[in-house]
């Protein structure tokens, strides 16, 4: 190959016309052949692949690293009154204590959560009871546990929703007005949830 390429070589004439055409296209920074159009492009063409090895060098880490994101809590308005009368001002809608009780209250709070819902929550010595009250016909118990039991009842003309897991230990109802939870600490037959609903007003 070598001998092949100075036989060649030796066969070539450059004349003073095609030394000066030659000098003038490198000296021209014009001309399509002075090579800074290709360094350009040979340029740009290595930032955007600098780019593209950077972006594809971060894209595992975004799309396999868990994104947390905190739950987002809301706090209730809670206004806590002195008695059922105060209650009934802070909702806008007439409360009454729960005149039958299946233990003896030593303790009572009256909340206004929202201005919209009133609680009226009853302990006892080992016991608790909590009934809420707001206007529509909602489930407003607040509760979203999975019983083992659940049965309906009729009290007065409404239906009451019974749950629990054996017994019953929630109430849930309406009277198309309003809508009525009742909660316990413990469960109770259907029957004595029959007289305790009676009893709300």
């Amino acid at each position: 190959m070598r001998k092949r390429y100075e036989v060649i070589m030796e066969h070539i004439t450059v004349t003073d016309e095609m030394r000066r055409r030659i000098l003038a296209n490198i000296q021209s920074p014009a001309s399509p052949r002075c090579g800074r159009p290709t360094v350009r492009k040979m340029l740009a063409a290595a930032a955007c692949l600098v780019l593209i090895l950077a972006g594809a060098a971060l894209l595992p880490r975004s799309f396999t690293e868990e994104t947390v994101i905190p739950p987002v809590q809301t706090t209730p308005e809670l206004t806590e009154c002195a008695s059922a009368g105060e209650l009934s001002g802070a909702v806008g809608f007439p409360v009454s204590d729960l005149p039958v009780l299946p233990f003896e209250a030593t303790e009572v709070s009256y909340l206004s959560l929202w201005g919209e819902l009133a609680q009226i929550q009853y302990l006892g010595a080992e016991e608790q009871a909590v009934f809420r009250k707001s206007a529509g016909t909602g489930d407003n118990s607040g509760d979203y546990n999975r019983y083992e039991t659940a049965k309906e009842i009729s009290v007065r003309g409404n239906t009451v929703t019974l749950k629990g897991n054996g017994g019953y230990c929630l109430a849930v109802w309406s009277d198309g007005t309003y809508a009525y939870s009742l909660s316990l600490s413990f469960e109770l037959p259907a029957e004595q949830w029959s007289e305790l609903v009676a009893a709300v007003r």
